[in-house]
């Protein structure tokens, strides 16, 4: 956001937009790139992401997270699929969910998928603090984008990606603005019978809206120290495109946040556990999971995905490419 300003006006107008955090060159609010949402360059060009770009950019660490193989893109007569990633929060930021953008950019690339990224932010910022208290401490942070979610606006994509948002993330905006968000995702979903995948805090995101919460599955109740070991398992005689494409380790012990939640998806109707998690603070319970909608759309969640550490398991990420495949009908 870069605004030419007169220099007579200059100290008024920085003092009452922006305050001491912003720049005060008279050609410019704030310092460039501090206001906007991420794009391709952008993500992998953060200070914080910069390591983790790197070595994202090498084709052994794409192949590392998920690199395709002839069965897992639905295809080569399939069009390249389109997902929208969103990441704002309105309760706990998890750094992951910027740190881990070019990661999941280079895994999308090797597998047939368009990760659009203009409405995900990626300036990294410290853990815990959400975007709406950043945004309120610095007037120069960067914005939250909602325009995509209007009516029509979602109609490019085939997947809505959720990446660790948290509360009421299409509330930036106003309430009256939210409930015109909040209808175009139901839309795109029900309506129109596309994709949803959800990681780790989506499921601590809009607990008191009724659809999100059914289409999800479930919301997000307690959660494991991060870094606490849990055993992860297939439950019994469950076969799905997912689990066959990322060729998971089960069982498989890994480290995590792991979550528990208010009800148990596996008693709803559409929904397939397909994996469980067992760990010294919780007993067994779904961890990831798919949603057949009626009408055709699809939802995917997973817990796990709590810090970078996630994203950087091979496995994981195969988990979470599979099920962004899936749910956009690619598989």
């Amino acid at each position: 956001m870069n605004w030419i300003l007169r220099r007579s006006a200059l100290g008024a107008t920085l003092a009452a937009i922006c305050g001491p955090a912003c720049s005060a060159e008279p050609t410019e609010q704030c310092p460039s790139g501090a206001a906007g949402a991420a794009d391709t360059a952008g993500a992998a060009d953060t200070a914080g992401a910069a390591d983790t770009a790197g070595a994202a950019s090498t084709a052994g660490a794409a192949n590392a997270a998920g690199a395709a193989n002839a069965a897992g893109a639905a295809g080569s007569s399939a069009a390249p699929l389109s997902v929208l990633v969103f990441n704002y929060t309105t309760g706990f930021g998890h750094q992951s969910r910027e740190t881990a953008i070019p990661l999941l950019q280079a895994a999308a690339q090797s597998n047939g998928i368009h990760l659009d990224l203009k409405y995900a932010l990626s300036a990294v910022q410290p853990e815990g603090p959400s975007d709406q208290s950043n945004i309120a401490a610095n007037a120069c942070a960067a914005r939250v984008d909602t325009s995509a979610f209007v009516p029509g606006g979602l109609d490019a994509y085939d997947v809505v990606f959720f990446l660790s948002t948290t509360g009421a993330p299409l509330s930036a905006d106003g309430p009256e603005q939210e409930i015109v968000h909040q209808q175009a995702l139901q839309d795109f979903i029900d309506g129109k019978h596309r994709g949803f995948v959800g990681v780790h805090s989506a499921t601590d995101t809009y607990a008191t809206w009724p659809w999100y919460v059914d289409m999800i599955g479930a919301s997000f109740r307690t959660h494991s120290v991060n870094g606490t070991l849990g055993t992860v398992s297939a439950p019994a005689n469950v076969m799905h495109p997912i689990l066959t494409r990322s060729a998971l380790p089960l069982p498989w012990s890994r480290p995590d946040e792991w979550y528990a939640f208010n009800r148990d998806v596996s008693t709803l109707p559409g929904f397939t556990v397909l994996l469980d998690v067992e760990d010294t603070l919780n007993e067994k319970r779904p961890t990831a999971w798919v949603h057949e909608l009626p009408g055709g759309g699809r939802a995917f969640y997973t817990s796990m995905g709590h810090g970078l550490e996630a994203f950087q398991d091979p496995a994981v990420m195969r988990l979470m490419i599979s099920g962004l495949l899936w749910a956009g009908h690619r598989l």
